[in-house]
């Protein structure tokens, strides 16, 4: 699979990029090795930012491209009635570094004995290995983490372009954005403190200040007046 080179990575026919190293909701796509290395080096960064990795580790650098299975084990090994062996499952099979399909094997933990023979016939990448090897936390508990730390191959990108988005450059779901806005705590519209509403709604120079829990359950509706001394109802939102 791997005696012929591709000069575009990714799927021969376009789309998003699959596979183990590309995180159960896939990536991509990408226009051109820069743009892949640039994933990558925020994974990377991702992991070194909460010690997940090794300082150390260089970034990526891909220069070939060839075919690769990612799934090569046994339950996808059939013998026919002529007794040639069948490999099937290509479904994360594209045009990926060499290295990808000795780190999948490396990564695989069922069939260790099988994987250790395929691996004695196939070109090793040591290097490559290890930083793909390094990035697991990455692509598997921070597979939606939006990177914080830019790329210096990358341009310096303009205040405008600052959007809710995934590390591919690709909008949110909607169901994540609007997790992340539940996420969020309830701001009171005003910059004066709970206690320093309190301090001058005692000295009445301005209403009682409404508890923040109080404002959740009623949609912000309620009011105090200050000098009837009860809440009422109201449709100015303050």
């Amino acid at each position: 699979m791997q005696s012929v080179t591709i000069v575009q990575p990714g799927p021969l026919s376009g789309g998003p990029f699959r596979g183990r190293f590309f995180t159960d909701y896939s990536a991509g796509p990408f226009k051109d090795t820069t743009e892949l290395q640039g994933w990558f080096y925020h994974k990377l960064e991702i992991c070194k930012r909460v010690n997940k990795c090794p300082k150390d580790i260089p970034p990526f650098q891909f220069s070939k491209f060839v075919i690769t299975h990612h799934d090569i084990s046994p339950r996808i090994l059939i013998l026919d009635q002529n007794g040639e062996v069948w490999l099937i499952d290509w479904a994360d099979s594209d045009a990926y570094p060499p290295a990808f399909e000795s780190a999948a094997l490396l990564a695989q933990q069922a069939f260790t004995c099988f994987n250790e023979a395929v691996l004695s016939l196939n070109p090793r990448f040591p290097e490559e290995e290890h930083q793909l090897d390094s990035i697991t936390y990455g692509l598997i508990t921070a597979a939606l983490a939006y990177p914080t730390s830019p790329d210096p191959t990358e341009a310096k990108p303009s205040p405008a372009a600052h959007k809710p988005s995934t590390s591919e450059g690709r909008p949110l779901h909607p169901s994540i954005q609007q997790a992340r806005r539940r996420d969020q705590p309830f701001k009171m519209p005003s910059n004066k403190t709970f206690r320093t509403k309190q301090k001058l709604a005692k000295a009445q120079r301005q209403n009682r200040p409404i508890p923040q829990w109080i404002r959740l359950r009623t949609g912000n509706t309620i009011r105090y007046n200050a000098k009837r001394r009860h809440w009422r109802k109201s449709t100015l939102k303050v």
